[in-house]
């Protein structure tokens, strides 16, 4: 029902569609031409684009990437994820995808670096509901020690990720 190219792109195939038809005066199904068209892409948390592909009345999303690697990229070893080479999750052309293990995955490139930069290393600052700054810290890890809470949860609240909207009953972000 779908095709994807080695470009990143996923496209529905023309089809006829069964459909009850009104009209019909012996109650049977009525076949509809649809065209194929490329299908819009989601771009989800981490900067990965997800197709909507279904089957029947069951929509399911699937990441573009693993699209291209499965048509196109042999896996003899049956290894369970795709790396892009570049590091850029919108690449998602097959020159760009290999398979490999989670380990080798984790470990590619900058990840670790830019990651241990990004997440608790930026200056934040804590605001109250009038938008004045009440408090500031040069990492998130300062300010999370000073209110006895996680790491993570104020950087989910810096990042508007999940419920988490205030901490200690003060806004959080990223200082500018």
């Amino acid at each position: 029902m779908y095709q994807v190219s080695n470009l990143g792109r996923v496209r529905s195939l023309d089809r006829y569609i069964p459909a009850k038809c009104a009209l019909s005066k012996t109650g049977d199904d009525v076949l509809f031409f649809r065209k194929g068209k490329i299908i819009k892409l989601w771009e989800v948390y981490g900067g990965y684009f997800q197709a909507s592909l279904s089957k029947g009345d069951k929509p399911k999303m699937i990441a573009v990437h693993r699209l291209v690697a499965k048509a196109f990229i042999p896996n003899p070893d049956n290894l369970p994820e795709v790396n892009h080479i570049d590091e850029d999750k919108s690449n998602n052309r097959v020159d760009n995808l290999e398979w490999c293990t989670r380990l080798y995955n984790e470990h590619h490139g900058t990840k670790i670096e830019r990651a241990a930069k990004n997440r608790y290393r930026r200056p934040v600052e804590a605001y109250n509901e009038k938008g004045e700054v009440v408090a500031s810290f040069p990492r998130i890890a300062d300010a999370a020690r000073a209110y006895g809470v996680t790491n993570g949860t104020l950087w989910q609240c810096c990042n508007h990720i999940g419920t988490v909207k205030r901490v200690k009953g003060l806004y959080w972000r990223y200082k500018e």
